[in-house]
């Protein structure tokens, strides 16, 4: 029975995602400045947020592989 409780634990785990945080920074290319309200979603989701006044930000995701972030 202890066999079983542990497996169907490990079980859990590979059934529900890892949700992964990403951080960073935007630099404007001309001035090297940080951006303010820049946006950065994930190519293909609805799911994004903005750069705050220094640049910086955070965002929580199932990332994969193929994931793919825009910066605009």
């Amino acid at each position: 029975m202890k066999k079983i409780i542990i497996l169907s634990l490990f079980l859990c785990f590979e059934i529900f995602p890892q949700i992964k945080n990403i951080k960073g920074i935007v630099f404007d290319s001309d001035s090297r400045m940080p951006l303010q309200s820049a946006n950065i979603i994930i190519k293909g989701t609805n799911i994004g947020t903005s750069t705050d006044e220094n640049g910086l930000f955070s965002l929580e995701y199932n990332f994969s592989d193929s994931s793919i972030i825009v910066i605009s």
